[in-house]
């Protein structure tokens, strides 16, 4: 999907049906490098915060934990997206 949408963001949840987080992560690195798709930032949230370091080894822009507010993850989205430009 992220593809063929083309988004200016992804935010991940890392604990999802099917296939986590991770898995969607390192997939979409894994095909940026294979193609040489444009850089996708990617925010990634979770309760647990001591996943944090593994999400952003794998590639991820910025990390969050939950429960966060709203404002919050706006402007993290705002900075990762400026700073894709």
């Amino acid at each position: 999907m992220a593809a063929s949408e083309k988004p200016d963001v992804m935010i991940l949840d890392i604990f999802m049906p099917g296939m986590d987080g991770f898995g969607v992560l390192r997939k979409l690195r894994e095909r940026e490098r294979h193609d040489g798709s444009s850089y996708l930032p990617v925010i990634v949230f979770s309760a647990r915060s001591s996943i944090a370091e593994e999400a952003i080894v794998l590639g991820a822009t910025d990390f969050i934990s939950k429960p966060f507010m709203p404002e919050d993850m706006a402007d993290r989205i705002r900075v990762a997206v400026s700073n894709a430009i």
